[in-house]
């Protein structure tokens, strides 16, 4: 009896401990989320509202010098890659600069957002302004515009770029548009970049000047547009700040106006030049197609998936991003293409599809059948090693029973008693 008791009062003291542990492991996860900080809310104050003070003491939102990532209703900040991506956001401040980037940030837009600047006194002022390199991407719409700059030397413009070098990338299916607010002692630009402007792969890009008679739309050293990309540049003292040539195949609308009337249009033969008489200018880069997709494998072994890869001719084209399909007329059985894979389970040929979205023209999609030979394994069709294997099987398991049915009867006969 006294054993017994002992025992279960040795089980209950270790129960009890147990449940002691169990609630002090609770407490202190408890006490921990009471204290971790709230990212959603106490990070968008680190920006939006403690960020430094312009003249006017109002804030700007800046994100030069940051350590750690933030996020917010319509937008969200990853420091390590120095990305910012805008979700249906509107943004105005009465800084000089809306918004500050560091050098290489990269902006993806996402629906409809705008950045603003509504200064008015004499610095320079931008809504969006960079420290040096900036991208922008994605497949939304972003308008950036700066203040008004009311007397001295100094510019307005709705995207810059710094750093002696600083080069705007505008990319993908974005729509960017830039525009200086009101006028400007001096310059007054949609787009200045310290460095070259690269606009491509479908992106659209429209920089207006401000009212001031030395407007410009795009101020910049190089100005580069590929790939199906559209760019719009308007200003009172000329579109493009140095004289630029349209390249060759290129589609151009340009006018002395800065209203765009009485153009002259159509497509450029390397010849067009867009100097300091124009003052509207709108250029669509050439769309580079698809001629033809080489280098696919010819040859397979039945059991043994293909890697399926060509080349695209030419390089230059615009879009290159093959995808594969099953096509039609394959003899070989189980024919099938999955994960960029061709396979067959008997000997014959697989046709494989390669298509390229708007690989021929916008809207048109480029695509090439293949015919891939699988010849029957060395090991032959029949798969008789399958065979072999499962024979083996069976006996392994007929003799693992046998043995158990011995091992209980010597059981029962010999040392149950």
């Amino acid at each position: 009896m006294n054993k017994k008791n002992t025992e279960k009062s040795g089980g209950g003291g270790g129960r009890t401990l147990l449940s002691v542990a169990l609630a002090a492991v609770l407490i202190a996860a408890v006490f921990v989320m009471m204290t971790a900080d709230d990212p959603s809310s106490s990070e968008k104050e680190a920006y939006l509202g403690a960020g430094p003070a312009d003249p006017n003491g109002t804030n700007v939102w800046d994100f030069q010098g940051l350590t750690e990532s933030g996020n917010g209703t319509g937008w969200s900040w990853e420091n390590t890659t120095k990305t910012l991506t805008l979700t249906d956001f509107t943004y105005s401040s009465t800084a000089d600069v809306a918004l500050r980037v560091p050098t290489d940030t990269t902006i993806v837009v996402i629906g409809t957002n705008s950045i603003t600047s509504t200064y008015n006194a004499t610095n320079n002022t931008s809504g969006i302004g960079s420290a040096g390199n900036l991208i922008i991407t994605g497949d939304g719409t972003l308008t950036a515009t700066g203040g008004t700059v009311t007397s001295g030397g100094n510019v307005s413009t709705g995207i810059s770029t710094g750093g002696g070098s600083g080069k705007l990338t505008v990319t993908g299916d974005v729509t960017v548009i830039a525009a200086a607010g009101g006028s400007a002692a001096t310059i007054s630009s949609g787009v200045y970049s310290s460095g070259p402007v690269e606009v491509k792969w479908n992106a659209s890009l429209t920089a207006t000047g401000g009212s001031s008679t030395a407007g410009l739309g795009i101020r910049t050293s190089s100005l580069t547009i590929s790939d199906n990309a559209f760019v719009k540049a308007v200003g009172n003292s000329r579109a493009i700040s140095y004289n630029y040539t349209v390249p060759i195949n290129c589609g151009y609308k340009i006018s002395a106006n800065a209203d765009g009337s009485s153009p002259t249009a159509g497509t450029s033969s390397g010849s067009v030049l867009i100097d300091s008489d124009i003052l509207y200018a709108e250029i669509t880069a050439a769309f580079a197609p698809v001629t033809n997709i080489t280098g696919v494998a010819t040859d397979g072994t039945v059991g043994t998936p293909v890697t399926l890869s060509g080349t695209v001719s030419p390089d230059a084209a615009t879009n290159k991003t093959i995808v594969w399909s099953l096509g039609t007329g394959s003899t070989a059985a189980g024919a099938s293409v999955s994960g960029g894979n061709a396979s067959a389970t008997g000997a014959g040929t697989v046709i494989v599809k390669a298509t390229i979205v708007n690989g021929t023209a916008p809207g048109t999609d480029y695509t090439k059948d293949f015919t891939i030979t699988f010849a029957a394994s060395s090991v032959g069709d029949d798969d008789t090693t399958g065979e072999d294997d499962n024979t083996t099987l069976l006996i392994i398991i007929a003799a693992v029973a046998i043995i158990g049915i011995i091992c209980v009867a010597a059981w029962f006969l010999f040392l149950r008693k």
